[in-house]
């Protein structure tokens, strides 16, 4: 075993341990247990700093770059470990994820559902692309899409040959609908990064308050692409459906699965009368060791399945570096130029917007899309604010 494997492994330990400190840390509500995950996960990011792709190294920069900055204006450093557990919740959501996105990839029914969703008369594929992006995603985050995706644009281009212009519109179709299928899924989901950034920077958020609404935009959002999707010139050439036995089943099987994840977490909130935070992290990985498990039952071989889950996942854990790198960094980054924001701006700016708070979110929307239009990370300038607005307040 070479030294570099070594490190990998004691690396990925560390994010483990992390995982479990960021839980006893909100449930106990102390920072220490925060403090110490946020030790770890810089370790983690050291041990695989070779693997960090060019956008992990500029945000990780960057925030190193606004630490320097923070220490020597002599900023507020008692107030930034404070806001540990703010910064090591995202990278601990993104591993018990990617627990789950490990179970569900090794279940055959992931690959049957999608199938059966791409393979379907392009009258209705629309509205079961999205519906199953929202499905897949909660279920796989990002994976969720790159699989449907990948299983849709394969079904185009088998059976007859077609011509380029066929290929090209049907490509373009699937991908919008399974895209804007994943992006619903930011706006109700519970184990969405946009819920959990509320979750973790706006202190009373609900999943039950913020629900209604985020399900009421997804529809106008998907409502609004399906339109453009039948505003689309049609390539003429259908692909003929493929049935796809024991797919509606398997569907069926994945939403149920979705419904019982969601509930359990909210349920758990309100039975446990701890953060709703670490009910997710709870209820994920138990939720796929229980899927593994499964796919065994009632034969004996169930406990030998979580075993190898659970190995599996571990090995991987150095593949979502990426991920990990760009979260921690964003979050801390955001904290960063909060507390180097002047107080009296963040008051002044508040002042101009008034008793309205319409008019303060729709400026923080503006100035969050304007900003990622010029390439600066969506999380960076969402976590700055949030932060220097419930700072003022």
């Amino acid at each position: 075993m070479t030294f570099g494997n070594v490190t990998l492994k004691f690396g990925s330990f560390g994010l483990v341990l992390a995982a479990i400190l960021v839980i006893v840390g909100l449930i106990t509500g102390a920072i220490e247990p925060a403090i110490a995950a946020l030790g770890l996960v810089f370790f983690y990011m050291a041990t695989t700093f070779y693997l960090l792709k060019s956008s992990a190294l500029i945000m990780t920069g960057a925030a190193i770059f606004a630490a320097v900055l923070y220490l020597v204006l002599g900023r507020d450093v008692g107030a930034l470990l404070h806001s540990a557990g703010r910064i090591t919740y995202l990278p601990a959501l993104i591993i018990v994820l990617s627990v789950f996105r490990t179970a569900a990839q090794n279940s055959p029914i992931i690959n049957v559902a999608g199938r059966y969703i791409v393979n379907q008369p392009p009258s209705r594929r629309y509205l079961l692309l999205t519906s199953g992006a929202n499905v897949l995603c909660v279920l796989l985050n990002v994976g969720g899409f790159a699989l449907l995706h990948e299983i849709g644009i394969r079904a185009v281009r088998q059976g007859k040959e077609k011509p380029q212009r066929t290929i090209e519109i049907q490509d373009r179709r699937i991908t919008r609908a399974t895209l804007i299928g994943f992006s619903s899924t930011f706006f109700w989901s519970p184990f969405g990064l946009s819920l959990n950034l509320c979750l973790a920077f706006l202190p009373g958020t609900t999943w039950l308050g913020f629900a209604p609404i985020g399900i009421a935009i997804s529809i106008v959002f998907i409502a609004i692409g399906w339109m453009l999707d039948r505003l689309e010139k049609t390539s003429g050439n259908s692909v003929v459906p493929v049935a796809e036995k024991g797919g509606a089943k398997a569907l069926l099987g994945m939403l149920l699965m979705m419904v019982m994840l969601t509930a359990t977490a909210v349920l758990g909130e309100r039975v446990l009368n701890i953060p709703l935070q670490a009910v997710i992290l709870i209820v994920i990985p138990l939720f796929a060791f229980l899927w593994a498990m499964s796919a065994r039952f009632p034969e004996k071989g169930a406990f030998a399945e979580a075993g190898n889950l659970a190995v599996t996942a571990f090995r991987q854990l150095p593949s979502i570096t990426n991920e990990v790198a760009i979260l921690t960094s964003a979050s801390c980054l955001g904290l960063l130029v909060a507390g180097l924001l002047p107080p009296e701006l963040v008051t002044k700016v508040l002042q101009l917007a008034g008793p309205s708070p319409s008019l303060l979110g729709a400026g923080i929307m503006v100035t969050i899309f304007a900003l990622a239009i010029v390439g600066i990370n969506p999380m960076v300038p969402a976590t700055a604010i949030l932060t220097a607005i419930v700072s003022a307040d």
